[in-house]
């Protein structure tokens, strides 16, 4: 088993940098070399509790490099690091979750060296997909920037940032299901806001239940924040909502878990999350992933048959 962490000189180093001063993809950073990171990944297929490779790809088609550059990725809904994996040189968690229904995505950050124009270096992800995971695509976020403090400047942010996904084969019928549960099918919906750099915009994300019968327990939200955007942080978490995952370093991603009451069936309520783009973000729609799921951890016994349902794109777009 090589369930590895990053070491804490360098997460100490990561955090010191986010707090003293912008990435160094933003514009005033100081200026050194003129990169061009470029990202790129497979879509392997994996059958439901079945294990496979994910390989991610690193260009420069700029300046040569002269620091290291840090590659964040989290996984899909579902998908978690596989324990019995190697983890790739230079790898670890930001965030490991454990949980067997994966609903929870993990985080991994992995420290490449400099490259130089032309140049590429390659990961390799070990994954393992849940038991109980729908089948089709379950996409995570992935980002390649200069290390934090870094003089080298990307020239293009928008190819630095990735959705890369696992095709699904094979699925369970139910999210983790007990066999004597209350038959709901629970879904996720959102809007898709508007907002300029460094401005609140408020996601708001719908939850239901189709039934045929009522949830009788609390149900799960996970949401996982795109690329480059954040919570606001002069906006209020929604009740029942908080971090699984929070970093300062705006390279990786937020988690938020929330509970929400059991729901009627035909029945839905709302979460309004407030997100904003950090400075530097580029203008594009930029995603992350909601996910909506009987919540086991606080006992739910409720059987969800339709997990397709549960899965949304959730993002925001990003005019300026």
């Amino acid at each position: 088993m090589n369930r590895s962490v990053l070491p804490a000189c360098l997460l100490v180093g990561v955090l010191a940098s986010v707090l003293v001063g912008p990435p160094a993809f933003f514009a005033n950073a100081q200026e050194g070399a003129r990169i061009d990171l470029n990202l790129y990944y497979d879509e392997p297929v994996i059958a439901a509790g079945g294990i496979g490779i994910q390989t991610l790809t690193v260009t420069n088609s700029g300046a040569d490099g002269t620091t290291p550059i840090d590659l964040t990725v989290t996984t899909g809904v579902f998908v978690a690091v596989d324990p019995a994996g190697r983890m790739p040189k230079g790898c670890g968690f930001l965030y490991q979750d454990g949980d067997p229904d994966a609903t929870v995505p993990e985080v991994v950050r992995c420290v490449l060296p400099p490259l130089e124009h032309n140049d590429s270096t390659a990961v390799t992800l070990p994954l393992m997909v849940a038991e109980a995971a729908a089948a089709g695509d379950t996409f995570g976020t992935a980002t390649v920037l200069p290390e934090p403090g870094s003089p080298d400047v990307d020239q293009h942010v928008a190819d630095n940032l990735g959705w890369p996904s696992v095709v699904v084969t094979n699925p369970g019928t139910s999210v983790g299901a007990p066999t004597n549960g209350q038959v709901t099918d629970l879904y996720v919906t959102t809007d898709l806001p508007a907002v300029a750099t460094g401005q609140p915009a408020v996601e708001t994300l719908t939850v239901g239940n189709r039934g045929p019968q009522p949830a009788n327990e609390p149900i799960r939200l996970v949401v996982v924040t795109p690329p480059l955007v954040r919570l606001a942080t002069d906006q209020p978490m929604p009740a029942g909502c908080g971090f699984v995952y929070d970093s300062p370093d705006p390279a990786a991603p937020e988690l938020v878990r929330c509970s929400i009451a059991p729901l009627a069936v035909g029945t839905s309520t709302t979460v309004r999350l407030p997100l904003a783009p950090v400075f530097g973000s580029p203008v594009q729609t930029s995603w992350g992933v909601a996910g909506v799921f009987p919540d086991r951890s606080a006992g739910s016994t409720d059987i969800d048959p339709v997990p397709a349902n549960n899965l949304v794109e959730s993002g925001v777009q990003v005019i300026g």
